[in-house]
């Protein structure tokens, strides 16, 4: 673009680079805050980013974020708690019942063991004074405090390291992280669980109903903010060129050119590590590499499985999946299909009575998504026939619906953690959050979960990040205009 072409586009107060929670919940708040002469560039057909709520049959199913995690200082329930539109999730994932057609597996016991793991999870000052990483610093005192509760019991000895395994899984799920070495035990204590209810879900629409809510479509639509109007599907954003005193260009791959005062990348980690190198002219500087390179990235996939009938028990439970090497040798001899051991359990979900959601994770995740369906439904059920097929006639599912957020071109992958790189080097969001200056103005900002401290990896620290990052720029024009006024 020539010099005179860029002195005659527009130059926008800003641009917000992603429409999913963190891009939305910035938009809004400048708007709210008079801050109109804005746009949101966003690569998909879609807004929400990883919050996807896709009807089926009249039910929307949740393929990213799903849930409200918690109720006190969660601007998530803040914002929804008056409109009635969550309620508990059936599963609240803290009390499972596990299957093995190969070990009896008493429920007191897998309740004990359960309580010991979830208060190791919780002793926040043990992860803290931890140097190593999650797995190493749970098998240590899982181990330990097994036999102090068991004693030299063989049998329940060898059902523990089966737990163990499976509660291995179930951290992966949590975090996104391949294995729960890759997880560091100290940045792991670094998150803040909001108290109160850890499981509420969106009834009616979905996840993506919060975002309406920021929009303030609810609870009246004739009071809706006008951010829809300053939105751009299909705009892809090639290159940021931010270094420049006259204002920060953005170029889409459709050809077409945006001239702000300063950009909000909204990305996820997972872009940025993938596309930092070409999105941002110049370079970054080493340190903001350094931060996105270190903190974690990893992917959880989701299956959708819909039967013409509930064939399973009313129990909101699910089938909780402990592996033998027994087992193993089994699924292997028939199958040949190393990521069925990936998976934990099969789940009801809140908003359909007839399906179970399958929960893909560690080092497989990604891998999966490049096989058919076909495969995928044909390993499945194999492993529901070889579980659970003595005990119910379980037919083949009508539809199978699944995510694929690794390879997803605006994502690679599902949601952040803190790796034990990172942890070493004292990298935290707040460093990926951190404005580039040109002129001491902020010009290039970053927004989205992982730029969050505590709140990582949830939809409330996305939303919260947006906020924070309107906010930075609403008191910059502020501080501008009251300095021009002197």
């Amino acid at each position: 673009m020539s010099v005179k072409a860029r002195q005659k586009m527009e130059t926008l107060d800003t641009i917000i680079v992603g429409a999913g929670a963190a891009g939305i919940a910035a938009g809004c708040r400048l708007l709210e805050n008079n801050v109109n002469n804005i746009i949101v560039l966003e690569a998909k057909n879609r807004i929400g980013g990883r919050i996807y709520s896709y009807e089926v049959d009249g039910s929307f199913l949740d393929i990213g974020g799903q849930w409200c995690h918690g109720q006190e200082n969660n601007i998530v329930y803040l914002l929804s708690k008056e409109l009635d539109i969550l309620s508990l999730s059936i599963n609240c994932y803290d009390d499972y019942k596990m299957y093995s057609p190969t070990l009896s597996l008493d429920k007191k016991l897998i309740d004990d063991m359960l309580e010991i793991a979830f208060n190791i999870e919780r002793d926040k000052n043990g992860l803290i004074s931890s140097s190593g990483s999650f797995g190493e610093y749970f098998i240590n005192r899982f181990n330990s405090e097994i036999k102090q509760k068991f004693g030299h019991d063989e049998q329940k000895l060898v059902i523990a390291k089966l737990f163990c395994d499976w509660y291995h899984k179930y951290t992966a799920c949590l975090n996104a992280c391949p294995t729960w070495f890759d997880l560091s035990a100290k940045g792991s204590a670094c998150y803040e669980t909001c108290k109160g209810d850890y499981y509420l879900h969106f009834r009616n629409k979905g996840c993506q109903t919060i975002l309406d809510v920021l929009m303030k479509k609810i609870p009246n639509p004739a009071d809706k903010l006008l951010l829809e109007d300053k939105i751009h599907l299909n705009k892809s954003v090639a290159s940021i060129n931010w270094n420049n005193a006259n204002g920060v260009l953005v170029h889409c791959l459709d050809g077409s050119s945006y001239k702000a005062k300063c950009v909000l990348v909204t990305a996820s980690l997972g872009v940025l590590k993938k596309m930092h190198t070409k999105l941002f002219v110049p370079e970054l500087p080493p340190y903001k590499v350094r931060v996105i390179n270190e903190l974690g990235f990893g992917t959880v996939n989701k299956i959708f499985l819909k039967f013409p009938v509930r064939w399973w028990s009313d129990d909101p439970k699910g089938i909780s999946i402990i592996w033998t090497d027994e087992d193993k040798k089994f699924i292997s001899k028939k199958n040949g299909k190393k990521w069925l051991e990936d998976i934990f359990g099969f789940y009801p979900i809140d908003s359909h009575c007839n399906i179970l959601l399958v929960w893909i994770v560690g080092e497989e995740a990604a891998s999966v998504e490049h096989f058919s369906d076909d495969d995928i439904l044909q390993g499945l059920m194999s492993i529901l026939q070889y579980y659970m097929g003595n005990k119910y006639n379980i037919p083949n599912p009508t539809v199978l619906l699944r995510s694929r957020w690794f390879s997803d071109s605006q994502s690679f992958g599902s949601y952040s953690y803190r790796t034990n790189a990172s942890e070493d080097l004292k990298l935290f969001g707040s460093d990926l959050a951190k404005p580039l200056c040109v002129n001491n103005k902020p010009v290039l900002l970053f927004a989205g979960e992982a730029t969050s401290d505590c709140h990582y990896s949830t939809i409330h620290g996305a939303i919260n990040s947006g906020f924070r990052e309107a906010e930075r720029i609403i008191d910059f024009y502020k501080d501008t205009e009251r300095k021009s006024k002197l």
